[in-house]
């Protein structure tokens, strides 16, 4: 997928701002390992506002689990832990909506990563895309 590039209008003039790739880390949330590839990972910071999209897809065997993290393109989120940054969609196997929360476990932030009915496990074969933003210091 390409992302169109923004253009800012300053003083009659545009400027052309490009996305990054950034290598994000993935972890299990609820413990265990987690394999999978990553699609892609962009993003883009606008003065104090960071915009991303991140699209992963689970597979191998073993991989059930309530909720997965990757870290941040930059600093962490100025926002309060368990606030949303980010929706997203299943886009594989049910097409449920997900939820993506600024969130920390082990002394790390991540970008927290669970589909929103929350009884449904991220298993096999399930490909992850979500986008959001938030703002830095």
């Amino acid at each position: 997928m390409k992302l169109s590039e923004p253009k800012i209008q300053v003083h009659n003039a545009m400027l052309t701002l490009e996305w990054a790739d950034w290598t994000p880390t993935v972890i299990s949330w609820t413990g265990g390992s987690i394999s999978g590839t990553l699609i892609t990972a962009r993003y883009i910071q606008i003065a104090k506002t960071v915009y991303y999209y991140f699209r992963w897809n689970a597979n191998g065997s073993g991989n059930t689990l309530a909720a997965l993290g990757f870290t941040f393109p930059t600093t962490s989120p100025l926002e309060s832990y368990n606030t949303s940054i980010g929706v997203g969609r299943e886009v594989t196997n049910s097409g449920l909506a997900i939820q993506v929360l600024y969130s920390t476990t082990g002394g790390t932030d991540y970008a927290k990563v669970q589909l929103h009915n929350t009884s449904t496990a991220i298993s096999n074969s399930r490909g992850l895309t979500c986008a959001g933003q938030y703002r830095v210091a």
